[in-house]
């Protein structure tokens, strides 16, 4: 942990003060970031298995709100629902008939109508909670590349409509646009969800990535107001290679090739965000990991002094702890496949112990997740 110079605390006063026009542009620099042990700047730790009594899949992404957790099957056709940790029911209504779907594109939770929505073409199906019963739809006239809730009346969504990409809020019951929160570029369309998968009816804040990104907190008029802006200097991938549109598809192309030369040198960040009152934490992590797991970097800003974390290990466990999903007060990790694949020859900490005492008690390899808030 260090204190930022002069320069910063006068950055950090202008983030707070919620300057939107004249935000200035922090240079996020990993080489700064402290390397800590888990369980030295862990809090709030609980390792939860997730309970079955058949094979969970592979899982894509998850969602949490509270004891509740949803999450998506790797072959995007399933859907599981965990309450306290145990598999209370699934989702699988592959098909092209009522109610079914050829893959999950989209989806998102409702926990106060226990209601789970998913994109399909050019509908939202609804699915009762925990019955996973149909009980209607959403039609959409435009394409969805993200979706939350808003509140108990609309989604956010980040959508491509006549050519534009917005963010927007959705009327639930008829699919129409009743908010454009602001025009984004097609890059962050295409990023939206990683960027702003923290957005929730709890948590109306979404990141946007660029050359420079951007934090963007949604105001309850409905108007944004930018809470930070960040790079990672000459680390940041070329703002040449974010300019591109449905006009001049060349150029996407143009940044996968720069990605797949470039990537183990360039960071990307807007990941796992999280806003309580005047702090401002996120993820960055190199484009191109090792082995695919990535090696996850924290920054933190409050009170006018910045932290940026790296390492994250557990004496025993052989890979950094990665966060996975934001759930009410921090993050989770999670843990997959047969416990030896993580075991290292140094001996156990007691966490280490505990979450792979819980991985070998599981039935056919199920997951294990780990509930965590950082310092």
């Amino acid at each position: 942990m260090k204190k930022r110079n002069l320069f910063l605390a006068l950055i950090g006063s202008l983030v707070f003060a919620g300057c939107k026009d004249e935000t200035e542009i922090i240079v996020v620099n990993d080489e700064e970031a402290q390397e800590v042990w888990f369980e030295d700047v862990a809090t709030n730790v609980r390792v939860v298995p997730l309970v079955s009594e058949e094979p969970i899949g592979s899982i894509r992404n998850m969602i949490c709100y509270g004891n509740e957790i949803i999450a998506l099957d790797n072959d995007k056709k399933t859907v599981y629902y965990f309450d306290n940790g145990t598999l209370v029911s699934k989702m699988n209504h592959e098909g092209r008939g009522r109610g079914e779907y050829v893959d999950i594109k989209r989806y998102t939770y409702s926990p106060s109508k226990k209601v789970l929505y998913v994109v399909s073409d050019d509908k939202i199906l609804w699915y009762s909670v925990p019955g996973m019963r149909y009980c209607g739809n959403t039609p959409i006239s435009y394409t969805m590349n993200f979706l939350s809730m808003h509140d108990d009346d609309h989604f956010f969504g980040v959508i491509c409509k006549n050519q534009r990409f917005l963010a927007a809020l959705i009327d639930i019951e008829t699919g129409e646009i009743t908010s454009e929160i602001e025009e984004i570029s097609m890059y962050n369309h295409e990023e939206s969800n990683i960027s702003m998968s923290s957005y929730s009816k709890e948590r109306h804040y979404y990141s946007k990535s660029d050359f420079n990104n951007t934090i963007v907190a949604v105001k309850p008029d409905n108007e944004t107001k930018v809470l930070l802006k960040y790079n990672f200097g000459d680390k940041s991938i070329p703002e040449k290679y974010m300019d591109f549109d449905l006009k001049n598809p060349m150029n996407f192309g143009k940044l996968f090739e720069y990605m797949d030369e470039n990537g183990k040198t360039r960071l990307l960040g807007n990941q796992f965000l999280r806003i309580k009152g005047n702090e401002i934490s996120f993820w960055y992590y190199y484009a191109v990991g090792s082995m695919g797991v990535k090696n996850y970097f924290r920054y933190n800003i409050k009170d006018k002094t910045s932290i940026n974390l790296k390492g994250f290990r557990i004496k025993g466990i052989n890979r950094p702890i990665m966060p996975f999903a934001v759930s009410d007060d921090g993050y989770i990790a999670l843990f997959e496949g047969n416990p030896e694949w993580y075991k290292t020859d140094e001996e156990a900490s007691s966490l280490a112990e505990s979450i792979l005492h819980e991985m070998k008690n599981q039935e056919i390899n199920n997951p294990v997740v780990l509930f965590y808030d950082i310092k």
